[in-house]
Parts: structure tokens; C-alpha cells; sequence
């Protein structure tokens, strides 16, 4: 399973269908909003195309990038989970009951992991 495939958690069953790319522009625009003052529908229709793919619409999960170019963890905005790319769970929702905790999880997570893989690295002799 690829979990920016999936339209919903697992966990807490909220959507993660954020809205349509195309439908947010345009209300952008209908608010003035500089970067699209006076396009057409069309014309931000071939935008979201050209730098979107799709179905054209937001996530909002959100995802965690450790390196550039890669996701290396998602969390789930309303229960926070976090799940690894392929979906299994690395951090229960029990353990995070506001954003600030889950991201002071996820760094100890992380700090646990990189001092593991540090130490399988380089074994005492």
C-alpha cells in the first residue's frame, strides 16, 4: 500500500481529500490574490495541469521530508498518526494528543533510529 494513495486514514477513518487545485485557484483569484489577477478559467485550468498531477486535488496529509526529494514519514492531521510511506504505523495516535507532541515524538523516534543504525554500524570491538 502506498499511502499517498489512499483517500482517508486507517486509523481514524478522516478524509484526506483536501479540495480541488483548480477550485482554490480560482476562488484566488476571485479574491485578488496577485500571482493570478485576471486568468481565465482555462488558463488556471492549464496551470494546475502543467505543474500538478493528478486527480488535481490537495492532501492533507501531511508529509515529512528528513532528505530533500523524499517523504520520509506522514501524519495524519486529525488523529496524528504517523505512518511510514508504505503505511504501516511507526507512531500510535495514543501517544500524540496535540500537533507538538507528535513532532517531539517524531524527532525521539527519529533520534532512536539514527543512534540504532549508528551503533549497528559501528559494533564495539
Amino acid at each position: 500500500m502506498n499511502l499517498i494513495d489512499q483517500k482517508e486514514c486507517h486509523i481514524c477513518n478522516s478524509s484526506w481529500h483536501g479540495g480541488s487545485i483548480h477550485a482554490e485557484f480560482m476562488r484566488q483569484r476571485d479574491e485578488g490574490y496577485d500571482w493570478c489577477k485576471g486568468k481565465t478559467d482555462d488558463e488556471l485550468w492549464e496551470q494546475v495541469k502543467e505543474y500538478y498531477s493528478p486527480p488535481y486535488t490537495w492532501s492533507r496529509l501531511i508529509a515529512i521530508e528528513l532528505d530533500q526529494d523524499r517523504v520520509e514519514y506522514y501524519i495524519c492531521p486529525d488523529c496524528f498518526t504517523v505512518f511510514a510511506p508504505d503505511g504501516t504505523v511507526t507512531i500510535e495516535r495514543e501517544k500524540s494528543s496535540s500537533f507538538e507532541e507528535v513532532q517531539q515524538n517524531l524527532i525521539d523516534h527519529i533520534k532512536t533510529n539514527n543512534n540504532d543504525n549508528q551503533s549497528n554500524q559501528h559494533p564495539e570491538t
